[in-house]
């Protein structure tokens, strides 16, 4: 990931990724406050990553009637969605700054 304001260039780790619900995170280097915006493919990657263990769970939880489906898909989408997610982040995301927020960077007068 590329900070827009610094240009300085980090990793999404597990402990930033879980702290910036919704895509909203700081800058390590300068804390401009950013957030994260998604191309056009990143929504249906995003399905198919969840059905790929979500899918065959559900039906193997099929034998247990609709809440073994339930608890199937939930499990098998979790566990293979989230980190597919973080990874999409962490490649395809484009960071803005946030809107009506400023940044800690100093002012520069001149």
């Amino acid at each position: 990931m590329k900070c827009p304001q610094c240009n300085c260039e980090f990793t999404l780790t597990w402990k930033r990724y879980i702290k910036a619900p919704f895509g909203r995170m700081d800058c390590p280097s300068c804390h401009t406050k950013l957030i994260a915006t998604h191309r056009w493919f990143y929504w249906p990657l995003v399905v198919l990553g969840h059905c790929v263990l979500g899918v065959p769970l559900a039906i193997l939880g099929s034998k247990f009637g609709h809440a073994g489906t339930l608890i199937g898909w939930i499990i098998g989408a979790s566990s293979i969605g989230i980190p597919f997610d973080r990874f999409l982040d962490n490649k395809f995301a484009v960071l803005k700054t946030r809107e009506g927020e400023s940044s800690n960077k100093p002012f520069d007068e001149g």
